[in-house]
């Protein structure tokens, strides 16, 4: 799939070597739906420490215009995308909680 353009090659952010190519494949060959399913689960580069919402941003640019979103549909998926990797990454309460006793 790489093979067909510069843009299926380019990087999903500038931090990292996973490329587009593998999240179009994601949407077309591992029923994923959403921006969040493909960072998170299939391509899972959004779990890395360096990434950021420049790199959420540069990435939903770069798979929505091979995919053909729209600005309205990009902007809803990277919007849907942020708020799930926030949910994502957040400890629960409990594990909070014992984090903060055995630090005492």
């Amino acid at each position: 799939m790489a093979q067909r353009g510069a843009e299926l090659r380019a990087p999903l952010c500038s931090h990292t070597e996973h490329i587009v190519a593998e999240a179009i494949d994601a949407f077309a060959g591992e029923c994923a739906v959403t921006l969040g399913d493909v960072l998170l689960r299939r391509v899972p580069v959004a779990l890395g420490g360096c990434w950021s919402s420049a790199c959420s941003r540069e990435a939903a640019a770069r798979i929505g215009a091979v995919l053909g979103w729209r600005d309205k549909q990009s902007a809803a998926e990277l919007e849907a995308f942020e708020i799930e990797r926030s949910a994502f990454l957040r400890k629960p309460a409990q594990v909070n909680a014992l984090l903060e006793a055995a630090a005492d």
